[in-house]
């Protein structure tokens, strides 16, 4: 009967460690590469999301970028954007960008 308890309580203590993982907060990471208006994206609706990319370099992947007020300055320019990767959609929720060129 002990065996059985302690197993149980391994288990359990997975489980927290497991959803304590999944509970943290998402990584910071910088992406280096060049910024571009979105191609799929109507500019004269104010209600488009997702007006920028970036082409990540060293990832060789695109990225969406959630912050249009702070990237639209840096358009065709080449940038470091530190910010966090949602996995679901690809977008970078950006946390601060600068020009490297």
């Amino acid at each position: 009967m002990a065996v059985l308890f302690l197993g149980l309580s391994a288990s359990y203590a997975s489980v927290q460690l497991t959803n304590a993982h999944q509970r943290s907060e998402p990584q910071k990471e910088t992406f280096t590469g060049e910024v571009t208006r979105n191609p799929e994206i109507d500019y004269d609706s104010m209600d488009q999301q997702y007006r920028y990319i970036i082409y990540d370099e060293i990832r060789k992947n695109n990225y969406f970028l959630d912050a249009d007020v702070k990237v639209e300055r840096y358009d065709e320019k080449r940038v470091e954007i530190e910010g966090t990767l949602e996995q679901k959609n690809t977008a970078i929720r950006v946390d601060s960008i600068k020009a490297l060129d």
